[in-house]
């Protein structure tokens, strides 16, 4: 049976069975509504036949006769004269019972209706109230009231009949009303339904496309807002999160296959042997590159051959225990090396890097793995090795040998600085002699030139000491120690004493540091003399500063004088190099050499920042911790 006859039988046996109620429930409230309404009728008309009577006492109260029986007994007679021309409805009765219980009217009451005696006995005595009781053959609904001052009981009825009698006809009302309000509302649920129907099967048709695989559907939501738009914007919106994530898993899967086949090249084509095998030896899994190592013609070949890997690949197989037990405990091995049997014999050694692969309970299922072919390495280390040993053993008798030679050179070099000294202090003497002895015989050039004479021979007697020293240092060691940096460059500056045009300024807080003293305090002093003697001004200023530069001390030593052109920043560490004639400024050209050698046999650093015509300041760095260089 079609959706759209299913709603319609539904709704129409729900409609019947609501018709129904309604007439079963409108019988019973029409009954009730009847009942009501000749209730209050018989009531209002009781009322007003009570206070008929009670104007008829006020009358004879007024009068000033209302206890006088004659004129109560002709009041009497004149109401039950009126209450013969009283009627109410078709079948109303009116009773008067007087005391004891003596039905007054009608006069014939008891010849024409006999009145039944249990019915009187049940209303007098009450004030009022309403009743069912038997009068003649018919039974009635009766309202009573009783009237103190006469002692009458007034009882007004009608028939059952007659209270009922609107009922068939507020019945066939209701029926018709029913009936009428069943057949709009058949014929609206009909048609409601029917677009219904038609909405639900525009979404079906949707839903049943998205089954077969059409994941472009959609509905085309109604214009009105209600559940139904509501739900086809939904199914429209699921469907089209199903076409993203479908969209989605296809580029993924296309994604993997491609990284698959991207891996699988790569095992395929790695010059690295790749497998997989069981704890227990069995190889799984390998690629072309482990056959070729192992010196197999086919990966498939070396898979059907290896039942037990520790017996057939190792030289030794406890390697191969000690390499399962180290997977076991780390889960990971790099570098491992064993020696390895090829398949012809031939012994060669391999580098293995893996991991291990357990279970949920972290027993070790796999071993996944590499192995790299390392015999030609072993075999180079183990050349590098003897040539490192040949090394160590030249390198002890070429430092014996220069250990020699440096001895002939410093036992050269002090014989050939006092062999040179000696001429110089003679040549120096006779020519202070000549001077002095015949100064009034020698003209000015003359005494110019023996003055330039002396100078040549102190400035060759500096050289031999600056060539000396400079030989000495890294030869003649002196023990490291922590020394105060503040009072090794008051040292200095007291040594070098500058002018006093010339200012020098030393940082408050200079650290201790691990040296030789005697190699501080020299370059300290050099770099120091060398700002003092190449001053140009006439308030000179010096400046030696220090700043903590990670794992070194940076000190620095500056001053305001000429500055030097940058391309000149390397020549001045050059040996006897200088940038001012030496008759201008006596200088042998060694300071700024002896303070580099001596920084760097340190460890450290020393380079210049200047310009013509700005100042200079020398930079060096010496390591926080002592060197033994």
């Amino acid at each position: 049976m079609k959706l759209l006859a299913k709603t319609n039988l539904f709704g129409l046996t729900i409609l019947t069975l609501t018709a129904l109620l309604i007439v079963v429930f409108g019988t019973v409230i029409i009954n009730d509504i009847v009942y009501d309404l000749n209730k209050r009728l018989l009531s209002a008309e009781m009322e007003n036949l009570v206070k008929k009577v009670e104007r008829g006492q006020m009358v004879l109260d007024r009068s000033g006769v209302g206890r006088v029986r004659s004129y109560v007994k002709r009041m009497q007679e004149e109401l039950l004269s009126d209450f013969k021309i009283f009627s109410f409805g078709q079948t109303g009765v009116l009773l008067v019972i007087a005391p004891p219980r003596t039905v007054v009217f009608p006069a014939d009451a008891r010849s024409r209706e006999p009145v039944d005696p249990q019915f009187i006995d049940q209303i007098v005595g009450q004030k009022k109230g309403f009743i069912e009781g038997k009068y003649g053959k018919e039974t009635r609904f009766w309202v009573f009231e009783t009237v103190p001052e006469w002692g009458w009981l007034l009882a007004l009825s009608i028939t059952t009949d007659e209270m009922f009698e609107k009922r068939t006809e507020y019945l066939r009302y209701v029926c018709l009303m029913t009936l009428g309000i069943l057949v709009v509302t058949a014929i609206a649920s009909s048609l409601f339904m029917t677009k219904l129907v038609g909405r639900i099967r525009k979404t079906l048709s949707c839903v049943r496309l998205v089954e077969k695989g059409d994941l472009t559907a959609r509905i085309d939501p109604l214009a009105s807002e209600d559940e139904m738009r509501s739900l086809q914007r939904g199914i429209n919106a699921m469907v089209a999160r199903i076409q993203e994530r479908t969209e989605d898993r296809d580029r993924a899967e296309a994604a993997l296959r491609a990284a698959e086949a991207k891996y699988r090249s790569i095992v395929e084509n790695a010059v690295w042997g790749i497998f997989q095998s069981t704890a227990e030896g069995r190889l799984v899994t390998a690629n072309p590159a482990l056959a070729r190592i192992l010196g197999y013609d086919s990966r498939g070949g070396l898979i059907a051959d290896t039942t037990n890997i520790g017996r057939q690949w190792y030289a030794d197989p406890t390697r191969r225990d000690e390499f399962v037990r180290i997977l076991r405990e780390c889960r990971i091995v790099h570098g491992f090396e064993a020696e390895l049997h090829r398949k012809d014999g031939e012994s060669i050694w391999a580098s293995l890097h893996a991991r291990a692969v357990v279970d949920e309970k972290g027993e070790l299922v796999l071993i996944e793995g590499m192995l790299q072919d390392v015999t030609e390495r072993k075999r180079a280390m183990e050349q590098i090795r003897t040539l490192n040993e040949e090394l160590e053993r030249r390198v002890v008798e070429r430092t014996a040998e220069l250990q020699a030679v440096n001895k002939e050179l410093e036992d050269f070099a002090y014989v050939a600085s006092h062999d040179l000294k000696a001429p110089l202090r003679a040549i120096g003497q006779l020519a202070a002699w000549i001077g002095d002895d015949y100064a009034h015989a020698i003209d000015e050039p003359g005494q110019r030139q023996l003055r330039m004479l002396l100078d040549r021979v102190r400035r060759m007697h500096n050289l031999i000491d600056g060539i000396l020293l400079y030989s000495r240092i890294g030869r003649v060691r002196e023990k490291h120690e922590d020394v105060d940096l503040r009072q090794i460059v008051r040292d200095a500056i007291d040594m070098v004493a500058p002018s006093e045009r010339i200012r020098v300024s030393v940082q408050e807080e200079l650290p201790s540091v691990t040296c030789e003293e005697t190699r501080m305090r020299q370059v300290f002093q050099n770099l120091v003399d060398n700002a003092a003697k190449f001053m140009d001004k006439d308030a000179g200023e010096i400046k030696v500063t220090c700043e903590d530069d990670d794992s070194s001390w940076k000190f620095g030593v500056s001053d305001n004088g000429p500055g030097i052109d940058p391309k000149y920043h390397d020549k001045i560490f050059q040996i006897f190099q200088t940038l001012t004639p030496r008759d201008q400024f006596e200088s042998t050209g060694m300071g700024l050499t002896l303070v580099k050698k001596i920084v760097e046999m340190n460890s450290g650093r020393i380079w210049v920042e200047s310009e013509a015509g700005k100042g200079t300041t020398f930079y060096f760095t010496w390591p926080k911790k002592g060197t033994d260089a």
